[in-house]
């Protein structure tokens, strides 16, 4: 490990090298009767002596390092101090063991995950199987060519290729990122690159290239020149290495067709996120949505967020079981999220002294529900929020989100707006004596839910019946309930 941070630039840009020759090497090309480049790649084959697994391991050799050291035991602890940011409040931060160019060495390297993603999923998305006629000359083995394969088949074997890259290199990745403490660049980092994965797909159409990995400063041999070792001209060099190192940006989405399929896997991911806020030192460090009352929340993590949403939207039309199982699973979340640590979903530079917090966090509980659920309102709509019934069956969760649930029907369906309300209703998270600007925010959010959405009568019966006995410790909520009930525009 050294601390010279040129060095890092140098060897992560020259490790994306490493990481083409490694899947160039499990690769055919061919042109075939259509004379097209027909280009195939086994990144998860065993090559000579070493097996998909020792091959992986040595791809990931510099994240590793560096989310290892990282995550070490006893490298971070939260301290206190005068924030310039907040005018000398003091105010907490992570407070790391490693300073200066080690810090900046870890976090160089923890950047090559963005290549290595670059590399797998391009692959995965690009790959095309070799003619028949071609493997037998690759092999050596006797073949023919038969029937054209079926469309469905292709698509069926890319889907296949994208969960390999996603279970072996994706989330093994981005869960050590998204989980880190006191290094903001790299969580970021590890969000950009989510944000990548779950981006609409037509606007990147046949722009991955696995020679993208490739720089020409390594390529020309100008970084072994004697006069890169001069200071400011190394720093100069550098600059630009680090101008042609892959961007998260430049990694190609996986495609709604896969996400839809792998959603519960996507979710979790991001429900991970979310909680991993409170390892940021300061949230001011991305851009960030202000939702008001000094709660800001990621717009990274927005845009992932409206990006699932909108590949369950896509599907509502071709595929209805899976659009059912997209809205239970957002449904779900939401419910999660609200009966989250509150805490977890704010930068640790919002603590102040004796442990307090310079938010309510029953606002920040709030506000963070109500953004993500008004997000799902305007991409869902009405029929996703308050016709598509959910069945009952499933796990536990399940059969508890239709047991509280309004408005279900002979068989336990129920509707996320069903659901939602219940919840808000009966819940028990906030503290005692829900403070003002906190009583607004969960009225607002209750008046959205009912407003513009298609309620039954048995939802409406449900809801009327319950207000009598809910928040009786607080009636001023439970007549804001009653108030946002007679205000809104039912439609039965």
């Amino acid at each position: 490990m050294s601390s010279n941070t040129t060095r890092a630039t140098l060897a992560r840009v020259a490790w994306s090298h490493a990481i083409h020759a490694y899947l160039i090497a499990g690769s055919a090309q061919s042109i075939n009767n259509e004379f097209q480049f027909v280009q195939s790649y086994k990144p998860f084959a065993t090559i000579g002596n070493q097996d998909s697994l020792d091959r992986l391991e040595t791809i990931f050799m510099p994240v590793t390092l560096a989310t290892s050291a990282i995550h070490a035991k006893d490298s971070w602890s939260r301290s206190i101090g005068p924030s310039t940011r907040y005018q000398g409040q003091e105010r907490c931060f992570w407070q790391r063991i490693e300073r200066g160019k080690k810090a900046v060495w870890l976090s160089t390297c923890g950047e090559s995950a963005a290549s290595i993603v670059y590399a797998f999923v391009g692959a995965a998305l690009t790959h095309r199987d070799q003619p028949a006629k071609e493997m037998t000359l690759i092999s050596g083995l006797p073949s023919s060519d038969g029937a054209p394969v079926p469309e469905s088949s292709l698509s069926a074997s890319k889907q296949d290729r994208l969960d390999k890259a996603w279970e072996k290199v994706v989330l093994p990745i981005l869960r050590n990122l998204v989980t880190l403490h006191g290094v903001d660049k790299l969580k970021l980092h590890g969000w950009s690159i989510l944000e990548a994965l779950t981006k609409p797909e037509a606007r990147y159409a046949d722009t991955w290239d696995m020679d993208r990995l490739l720089c020409s400063g390594y390529l020309s041999g100008e970084a072994l020149l004697e006069k890169v070792k001069d200071k400011e001209v190394g720093s100069m060099f550098v600059d630009e290495m680090e101008k042609e190192a892959i961007a998260p940006k430049e990694i190609p989405p996986m495609g709604h067709e896969w996400m839809v399929r792998r959603l519960e896997s996507i979710l979790n991911l991001f429900q991970l996120a979310i909680g991993g806020i409170n390892g940021l030192s300061d949230l001011y460090g991305g851009e960030a949505v202000d939702l008001g009352q000094g709660v800001l929340f990621p717009t990274t993590l927005t845009e992932i967020w409206s990006s699932v949403l909108r590949s369950i939207n896509d599907i509502r039309e071709t595929d209805s079981a899976a659009y059912t199982n997209g809205i239970r699973l957002i449904t779900r979340h939401l419910c999660q999220i609200f009966n989250g640590d509150p805490t977890s979903y704010l930068p640790i530079s919002l603590m102040t002294t004796g442990e307090q917090w310079a938010v309510d966090l029953d606002s920040v509980r709030i506000l963070v529900f109500s953004h993500l659920f008004v997000l799902a309102h305007d991409i869902l709509l009405c029929e996703g929020v308050s016709k598509t019934l959910l069945p009952a069956a499933g796990d536990a969760v399940d059969a508890a989100m239709s047991e509280r649930a309004f408005g279900t029907d002979s068989n336990g369906s129920y509707t996320m707006a069903g659901s939602l309300l219940s919840m808000l209703l009966s819940t028990k998270a906030f503290s005692n004596g829900l403070a003002s600007p906190a009583r607004a925010s969960l009225h607002r959010v209750v008046t959205r839910l009912i407003n513009g959405t298609f309620v039954s009568d048995k939802l409406l019966g449900d809801m009327t019946n319950r207000l009598h006995s809910v928040y009786e410790d607080q009636e001023h909520i439970q007549l804001d309930f009653w108030r946002a009930l007679g205000e809104s525009d039912l439609t039965l």
